[in-house]
């Protein structure tokens, strides 16, 4: 569900953020949780296999934004995957870029 919220018709207030952007910049470490349970748990989350790729990139990626040093032990167990991999690589790469910069 708070996937969805990343699609373009989810805005909020008067500047009409997406609502999974405002999401993350008020409550990080909330989303953050959120998102890292459900890559852990992926295999119970249910979706379908035409949506599942989709999905799991989507949630890697926000961790990307919102990750610590948690999100990139649970990420890098998946960059030999060859599905995720990619998606596992560029997550870390902005996490580094993001972090470098504090």
């Amino acid at each position: 569900m708070l996937l969805q919220l990343r699609r373009p018709h989810y805005k909020s207030g008067v500047k009409r953020r997406a609502m999974l952007d405002e999401l993350c910049s008020i409550f990080p470490d909330e989303v953050r949780r959120v998102l890292e349970f459900g890559l852990e748990n992926r295999a119970n989350l249910g979706w379908s296999r035409f949506e599942e790729k989709d999905e799991l990139a989507a949630l890697i990626r926000w961790l990307g934004v919102v990750g610590n040093r948690q999100t990139v032990w649970l990420l890098g167990e998946l960059v030999d995957s060859h599905d995720l991999g990619p998606y596992a690589i560029e997550a870390l790469r902005n996490l580094d870029k993001l972090h470098s910069r504090a």
